[in-house]
């Protein structure tokens, strides 16, 4: 019987030490999968923020080559984006002009001049 204990002892440990390592490679292919995935969710990414690159470029340069005045504002009224006849047309820098509300750059025209107030259609007086 003390032939068979030792025998039974080793295949114990045997199971015990496979049931780890098969554990231990679950948990390793688990961790490459995941990997894999965020890898490839950064792959799409990087490719579609490419595009939206191309699609901006193609419109910046589409704006600038324009001689309309072109701009566009966020939520707050600030301009985020004007083209060379918007800063023209206001007769400012685009530097000016980018970041700042409309009144903000009539408070800007006023201080400088305060007569163009008077010029203004939204402040015009009469009919």
């Amino acid at each position: 019987m003390s032939a068979t204990a030792p025998s039974a002892l080793a295949m114990f440990w045997v199971a015990v030490i496979g049931v780890v390592l098969v554990l231990a490679a679950l948990a390793l292919l688990s961790r490459v999968w995941t990997q894999r995935q965020a890898l490839e969710q950064s792959r799409r990414e990087r490719i579609e923020q490419s595009s939206r690159l191309q699609t901006l470029g193609l419109l910046e340069a589409i704006a600038e080559g324009s001689r309309d005045a072109i701009f566009a504002k966020d939520s707050q009224g600030r301009y985020v984006f004007c083209n060379r006849a918007t800063a023209e047309l206001m007769q400012k820098t685009r530097e000016d002009i980018i970041g700042r509300t409309a009144t903000q750059l009539q408070r800007c025209d006023a201080a400088d001049n305060p007569l163009s107030l008077l010029y203004k259609p939204e402040h015009s007086v009469g009919p």
